[in-house]
């Protein structure tokens, strides 16, 4: 067995630390089975790069999935496992002609649960579980402040950890992207840089913001409970009209950085400002960012047993099945599908 401590990250990526270097199987070891503090824990290493489809048209930026291959090849291992987010896993058969054939088999992980062909990753409910526990400590702070708390959590293509982590957490209000439509929902013409137009959907900010400070004043007015939690998925920001999003770099496939919106703090002083001037009160309003916590909490039980069985499913595929190409999923109770 070997790792790449660098994933699939790009050969043009700038190296960090030991970035690249070949973990083997007593290190594995190691990783899997002495915790932090030294004793027997359950935590792993989790460094793998995801990246964007290959774009094999230009060598110099090959990515790590051709590169996986070679230091299998080397090394005389005969199969690649891969796993994480979907961009890891797209383009693995656009490779150069010539290049050695070596069986591959994806594993859907991602806390985002944005995968077709499986119905919850491995990974998802233990996300939810963390982000539930942290928005119930944030209500029950609230409360005693009189205050709100608009959380930010990952999930940039669908809103299935937004409105888990919202349910679970007994949240006051969720918004995903799934939210914007009819009159949350805008267009605007977008310039390109080669200065081709094209019509993006916008998100109506007015009227999101209106929406949130309803729920504020309903439950406020008519509940008696002048405090609460607001869970934004980050996604959002994708939605946001380009005069808010001036400045915000983006990646070499278009994508704004999320992470430089602050889109809990955004929306913090836009709906403090709506409900003062609709109210005449002042409500304190604060944005958090959730999520990076999320991916390394210890794993529950249901997201371990769904691992382990993938894992199965992954040496089924590939030593007992000689299958290639193929993502492995399950049904029902865990029954295996490729």
């Amino acid at each position: 067995m070997v790792g790449s401590d660098a994933g699939l990250t790009p050969r043009s990526a700038p190296p960090t630390g030991s970035a690249g270097a070949a973990l083997r199987e007593p290190e594995f070891r190691e990783i899997l089975h002495l915790g932090l503090d030294g004793r027997f824990g359950r935590q792993t290493l989790h460094r793998t790069g995801a990246v964007e489809p290959l774009d094999v048209a230009a060598p110099e930026d090959e990515v790590g999935i051709l590169r996986h291959r070679d230091r299998a090849a080397v090394a005389e291992h005969e199969h690649v496992v891969t796993h994480r987010a979907p961009g890891s896993r797209d383009g693995q058969d656009r490779l150069p002609a010539g290049t050695k054939k070596i069986p591959v088999v994806h594993l859907p992980k991602t806390i985002d649960n944005d995968y077709m062909g499986i119905d919850f990753t491995f990974g998802y409910f233990t996300a939810v579980d963390t982000l539930a526990a942290e928005i119930r400590n944030l209500l029950y702070d609230a409360e005693a402040g009189r205050a709100y708390y608009l959380c930010e959590t990952m999930g940039r293509s669908a809103g299935w950890l937004s409105y888990g982590a919202a349910i679970s957490g007994e949240a006051s209000l969720v918004i995903s992207v799934e939210d914007i439509y009819g009159k949350f929902r805008g267009e605007e013409t977008v310039t390109a840089a080669d200065g081709k137009t094209s019509i993006k959907p916008v998100m109506n900010v007015a009227e999101v913001v209106g929406r949130i400070v309803k729920t504020m004043r309903v439950r406020e007015e008519q509940e008696g409970k002048p405090f609460g939690v607001i869970v934004l998925a980050e996604g959002l920001a994708e939605y946001l009209p380009q005069s808010q999003l001036a400045g915000i770099p983006r990646d070499d496939h278009g994508h704004i950085s999320i992470t430089h919106v602050q889109l809990g703090r955004m929306f913090s002083k836009l709906v403090a400002d709506e409900y003062k001037k609709q109210t005449g009160k002042s409500r304190k309003v604060v944005g958090l960012q959730l999520g990076y916590e999320a991916r390394c909490a210890a794993p529950h039980a249901f997201d371990i047993m769904l691992g382990s069985q993938l894992g199965v499913g992954a040496y089924r595929a590939l030593a007992e099945r000689g299958l290639n190409g193929v993502m492995v999923s399950v049904s029902g109770q865990l029954d295996l599908n490729y």
